[in-house]
């Protein structure tokens, strides 16, 4: 799924040329499939002034709000997959503790997916790791049908740092080590555990049951 720097180049064009067979229509940048019991979605979160991208990029695609193409789309592709294990993953984290802070333009993607019970959202864009606990629409604890979030931004680029205003229901956050994140997608749960590179020598891991 596209990020901000892909509309460095005009409507990402470079990335819709490479990716065009699994990105969705042209310019629109989401798409759904399946991983076993898994239901997996892909959303184009590039949708407003706090994301920094170019002003006009969400109009290519109908940006993230009310009556959006991609809202709609959203609503019916989940209502077309109910009972099974979801993630749902997008460029821009709703929630985050690093300074490029939490994303409001994208609350109304974020609390599509909590209504239809989403496990696990997978984010970037801020140059760290988080994990946080499951929320509901709102951001509150619910640990019943709330989502997991997890940002993962630490593929290379230098590490961000964490701000004073560190999220009171961030459960785990790192900016000193590069790695990625394995997630083993069961039947009915997932596990986590994130991987650093070699020197480094922070982890994570976790197991937790899906909502279904």
């Amino acid at each position: 799924m596209p990020g901000n720097h892909e509309y460095h180049t005009p409507h990402a064009g470079a990335y819709y040329a490479y990716f065009c067979g699994s990105s969705g229509s042209p310019f629109s940048g989401w798409y759904s499939f399946d991983i076993g019991r898994w239901h997996v979605v892909a959303l184009n979160s590039n949708c407003g002034a706090d994301l920094d991208v170019i002003s006009s990029v969400a109009d290519d695609f109908g940006g993230c709000g009310a009556g959006s193409p991609q809202l709609a789309w959203l609503r019916a592709d989940l209502a077309a997959h109910p009972g099974t294990c979801t993630l749902a993953m997008w460029h821009h984290p709703r929630w985050s503790s690093s300074t490029e802070g939490s994303s409001p333009s994208v609350e109304p993607l974020w609390q599509e997916l909590v209504r239809h019970g989403v496990d696990v959202v997978l984010n970037g864009h801020a140059h760290d790791y988080q994990r946080f606990p499951p929320l509901d629409e709102n951001g509150a604890l619910d640990a019943a049908r709330g989502a997991r979030a997890f940002v993962v931004g630490t593929g290379g680029s230098p590490l961000s740092v964490f701000d004073a205003g560190v999220r009171v229901r961030s459960e785990v956050r790192d900016a000193t080590s590069h790695g990625v994140l394995r997630l083993e997608l069961k039947e009915r749960s997932y596990a986590w555990s994130y991987v650093p590179i070699g020197g480094d020598t922070f982890h994570d891991e976790g197991e937790a049951p899906c909502h279904i």
